[in-house]
């Protein structure tokens, strides 16, 4: 089912539709906005906390010439990374990032969508040990979903308990009061509307491929479609009425030597 709705790049996060017109165009420039973010040059090392299915850790390996070290929880989206990353210089490791107990330092680190399952009050160890793990030179981009002010909803009741146990958006003060004094805050995007788009287009392949899901697997009952279609539904809403954004964001550990040169 997922591979059915996310489509061929089997990217579960914000695609970034700036002269796109297809769902696979937008998530390779998503990819491809996060590379140059990154200021990336053949031989670095990358650290990609919440790798998922390892899709950015192929893109970046792949056209980028950089090694790769991705850390999930997810058994199963271990398994499909390494087979997808196969034969290019990227490790895929099952450990919580807090138990990482690294001796080597990265060149740059990515977060993408990775705070929302972290939980606000450990960000301020999340950021101390993304530095802990960079280069003084590096750079550290985390890409979230979140809230212009704290009195908005942070947990979606719906999706918390059928689709990402445990989720919840930040606020803007949230991240910057856990990364005060450790990291430097180079550059700050919000294209939240782009997320809309993108569930709309998630939501459209889900509805196609209905059909042919529901007729071979029980599981797939008018239950399971019901919640699925309001999750994406709500989600879009939420998106397009900016309740919700989605940043950006890229920190340095020192300030970035020369000065950063945002990228859109």
């Amino acid at each position: 089912m997922i591979e059915a709705m996310l489509g061929p790049t089997m990217n579960y996060s914000v695609a970034y539709w700036k002269n796109a017109k297809t769902l696979e165009e937008a998530q390779e420039n998503k990819l491809n906005l996060i590379a140059r973010k990154l200021n990336l040059s053949p031989g670095m090392k990358v650290l990609d906390l919440g790798c998922g299915w390892g899709v950015l850790a192929k893109y970046l390996a792949t056209h980028f010439e950089v090694s790769v070290v991705g850390c999930t929880l997810g058994q199963e989206g271990a398994k499909y990374a390494r087979s997808r990353c196969e034969g290019l210089p990227v490790e895929i490791i099952i450990k919580d990032y807090r138990d990482l107990g690294f001796y080597q330092e990265f060149d740059r680190i990515v977060g993408n969508e990775i705070l929302e399952h972290v939980g606000i009050k450990n960000y301020r160890e999340f950021f101390g040990l993304a530095k802990q793990y960079l280069k003084d030179d590096g750079l550290i981009l985390v890409g979230v979903g979140g809230l212009d002010s704290s009195l908005h909803f942070r947990v979606d009741e719906l999706t918390d308990k059928y689709i990402f146990p445990n989720v919840m958006n930040p606020c803007i003060s949230d991240i910057t009061k856990a990364s005060e004094e450790l990291l430097v805050m180079e550059d700050w995007h919000n294209f939240g509307f782009d997320y809309y788009t993108t569930q709309m287009a998630w939501l459209e392949n889900f509805k196609k491929t209905w059909p042919s899901l529901s007729s071979t697997d029980p599981k797939y009952d008018a239950e399971f479609y019901r919640i699925y279609e309001f999750h994406m539904n709500y989600g879009a809403a939420a998106f397009r009425a900016r309740r919700v954004q989605c940043w950006q964001i890229v920190f340095s550990k020192k300030g970035y030597p020369k000065g950063y040169q945002s990228e859109r």
